[in-house]
């Protein structure tokens, strides 16, 4: 078994795209059709949410903090698990070794922050985007020996 994970931490990552998937004017609502978190918004005194009101306008873009999240990750980048088979099995079947293995590529990113939906790997400005994370992969192996 071999496996190797990275951790990143210590920072903040502020979510760039938010005016257009989380803002509560035209832009998310109207133009861009916003993402399902906005159906939780604010809608009578006394509601306890992350987005406001509905407005129909278009006000300038504006930065917020309710949109800077905690960057603190983990990754497991790669973990390989292998079986060589003894060699009663290989002499039986007439050959010199026999290994089956499977290699997993981005298994699992744990997020600190459960409101960060984006990839929290992110360039040294600390912006994310709509950036999907690195593609998970399997790979089925035999290796024989001969």
């Amino acid at each position: 078994m071999d496996a190797s994970a990275y951790y990143a931490g210590g920072h903040k990552v502020y979510e760039e795209w938010h005016r257009y998937t989380n803002g509560t004017d035209v832009f998310s609502v109207l133009y861009y059709q916003g993402v399902d978190k906005l159906l939780d918004r604010w809608q009578k005194p006394g509601d306890q949410t992350r987005y406001g009101k509905f407005e129909y306008t278009g006000r300038p873009w504006q930065r917020h903090s309710k949109f800077l999240y905690d960057g603190d990750y983990i990754r497991l980048k790669d973990l390989s698990v292998g079986y060589d088979f003894n060699k009663n099995v290989t002499d039986a079947i007439g050959i010199g070794g026999l290994r089956v293995y499977v290699r997993g590529t981005n298994l699992l990113t744990w997020v600190k922050d459960d409101n960060l939906d984006y990839d929290p790997e992110v360039d040294t400005d600390g912006y994310t985007g709509m950036t999907t994370p690195p593609a998970k992969s399997f790979i089925f192996g035999v290796n024989l020996k001969f």
